[in-house]
């Protein structure tokens, strides 16, 4: 239900509580014993007490639902969210392939402070480059790996938008270009598939974690 409309059902309940506890002793017969009229005016205690606790739980859940919104990362190589990628290598020619990252949210919240690590396989020699309008976007290479659950052989390629853009909900964006290289001396040494994890760090309690994948098929 819409919060708006949450709040005024809870505001409204509690004033006709309110207002049938404190009317009830006025409408009583003035012949009656004062017993009564004192328990109906301990019942509008009641119901006065009751509406502050209710509007102070109430307002309380409000906030705690804003304090759960978040927003959730994945990144993708196209703008249907696919995660994997496949690429030929060959044994006479070396190729380079710029393969383009698109960032989703999929959470209740947008999100323009994030930080995102992709560990890359380094027999690729990966790099990352690109622009949101024009603005450079900046990112970090981290060489050999310094991750203590990565591998040796993995390269950690770190980006951090620091409010270069805003990703909102459910719209993807096209934001960075990952290049790799395949060399003919490394022909035989290049496996089927390969896992490009990445972590994904904000200003939210748990860090994000997904992975994509590429296929190497050799010709």
């Amino acid at each position: 239900m819409n919060l708006k409309v949450e709040r005024i059902l809870v505001i409204v309940g509690a004033l006709i509580i309110v207002a049938l506890a404190i009317g009830l002793p006025f409408l009583s017969k003035p012949g009656q014993d004062l017993l009564p009229k004192f328990a109906l005016s301990q019942l509008s205690f009641s119901a006065v007490a009751f509406l502050v606790i209710l509007l102070a739980l109430y307002f309380t859940i409000v906030q705690l639902r804003k304090s759960m919104a978040k927003p959730k990362i994945r990144v993708a190589f196209n703008k249907e969210g696919a995660t994997g990628v496949g690429i030929n290598i060959r044994r006479d020619k070396s190729d380079d392939y710029n393969l383009y990252l698109w960032i989703t949210n999929d959470g209740n919240a947008v999100t323009k402070l994030f930080q995102i690590d992709f560990e890359i396989p380094d027999i690729f020699d990966p790099e990352l480059k690109g622009s949101i309008g024009g603005r450079f976007l900046p990112y970090q290479t981290i060489r050999p790996s310094s991750n203590g659950d990565a591998s040796e052989d993995t390269r950690i390629i770190s980006f951090c938008n620091d409010g270069d853009f805003c990703v909102f909900v459910n719209s993807p964006v096209e934001f960075l270009t990952l290049s790799l290289k395949s060399l003919p001396q490394n022909y035989e040494d290049y496996e089927e598939e390969y896992e490009i994890r990445y972590r994904v760090y904000g200003d939210w309690a748990e860090t994000q974690e997904g992975k994509l994948k590429v296929i190497c098929k050799k010709k």
